[in-house]
């Protein structure tokens, strides 16, 4: 089976983290996506990382449009205050510590491992 991580970000850091992480699991494609519009439809197993960047009102709208998704979303401890609203609309997994990018590919096969 294969599964699509699909990273909303500003700046390209996620999205090559994780596909360094991924490299030898060609079942795995890491997409990088800018704006909400360009954020393909969810397939069964998907997961959406979400970093929140400054983005708070454009990641809202993300969780508002995205279903089938498994949302992973990354922020800092300033942006810790938005977990509640964040989950309660729907986010499965609001990140606020700083991670590595194994950290992030751990947590990304627990998913899929609890989505099975």
């Amino acid at each position: 089976m294969s599964h699509d991580i699909i990273v909303f970000e500003n700046q390209p850091y996620w999205a090559p983290e994780l596909r360094r992480q991924f490299f030898n699991d060609a079942s795995v494609k890491v997409r990088h996506c800018q704006a909400v519009g360009s954020v393909p439809n969810a397939r069964p197993g998907d997961i959406l990382v979400a970093a929140l960047d400054d983005r708070e009102r454009e990641c809202t709208e993300l969780l508002r449009q995205v279903s089938g998704y498994f949302g992973i979303f990354v922020g800092s401890e300033l942006s810790a205050d938005l977990e509640r609203p964040f989950r309660e609309a729907g986010a499965a997994s609001f990140i606020t510590q700083t991670l590595s990018g194994e950290e992030l590919a751990r947590r990304i096969r627990l998913a899929w491992t609890a989505l099975v």
